[in-house]
C-alpha cells in the first residue's frame, strides 16, 4: 500500500523541505521515494506504513536529539548482541513464554525480531509451544543468517504445524491450498521498530 507525497505532507504536517532534508540526512531511505506515472506526469509515492512510522519516530525524537543522533538510532545491526534476556522480558510485544524458547544472556536484533514473530503467532493464531519450538528449529537457522533484513517472512500453517518462507518484499507467494497463511512479516519493519523502541528506553 502506497501514499502519495501530497497525502503524506498533508497527513503528517511536515513541509516539502523537511521531507527532503530527512532524505539527504538518510533518515528516510532514498528507495522509499518511488516515482510512478500519473495524469500530471510523474508523482512520488512511498510505502505507506513504513514512511508514516518513520516520520512519527523522527517527530518524537527531533526536539531532544540532533538529526545525526536520530540517524544513528535508526541504523540497525541485525547481528549485534545488544539486548539482554531481562530487556526482552520487559518488552510487551514479546511473550515471556516465547523468550524461553531461545534463552540466552544477550540477543541480536534479528533474534529479537524472530521472537516477536513467534509471539504474534502465539497470541493471535493460538500456536502451541510445541508448534513454535518446531518452527524455530526448522526456520531459525535461515532467519538468523539474514544480513540486512530486506526480506519478508511468510508463515503458513497446516495440521497444527507452522512453516516459514523467506522471500523478497515484492514477491508474490502462492502456496499449496492445503496451507493457511498464518502471517506475513516485513523483517525490515520489525528491525526498525525494535531499534526505535530500544532507542527511546
Amino acid at each position: 500500500m502506497y501514499i502519495s507525497k501530497k497525502e503524506l505532507l498533508q497527513m503528517t504536517g511536515i513541509s516539502y523541505g523537511q521531507l527532503y532534508r530527512w532524505k539527504r540526512e538518510k533518515l528516510i531511505p532514498e528507495e522509499w521515494f518511488i516515482k510512478k506515472p500519473s495524469y500530471t506526469g510523474q508523482e512520488t509515492f512511498f510505502p505507506r506504513e513504513k514512511v508514516l512510522e518513520r516520520i512519527r519516530f523522527i517527530m518524537e525524537m527531533k526536539d531532544s536529539h540532533s538529526l545525526e543522533e536520530i540517524g544513528e538510532m535508526l541504523k540497525v545491526n541485525p547481528k549485534k548482541q545488544e539486548l539482554s534476556f531481562e530487556k526482552l522480558l520487559q518488552m510487551e510485544e514479546i511473550e515471556p513464554k516465547v523468550v524461553g524458547l531461545m534463552e540466552k544472556e544477550a540477543y541480536s536484533a534479528i533474534e529479537a525480531a524472530l521472537l516477536e514473530i513467534l509471539s504474534v503467532l502465539y497470541r493471535e493464531k493460538g500456536a502451541s509451544g510445541e508448534a513454535l519450538a518446531s518452527f524455530l528449529e526448522g526456520m531459525g537457522e535461515h532467519f538468523l543468517k539474514l544480513e540486512n533484513g530486506n526480506e519478508m517472512l511468510t508463515v503458513v500453517q497446516a495440521e497444527g504445524r507452522l512453516y516459514g518462507i523467506l522471500h523478497g518484499e515484492n514477491s508474490q507467494i502462492k502456496t499449496d491450498r492445503r496451507f493457511t497463511i498464518a502471517g506475513q512479516f516485513s523483517i525490515e519493519q520489525l528491525l526498525g521498530r525494535l531499534k526505535q523502541r530500544y532507542a527511546k528506553n
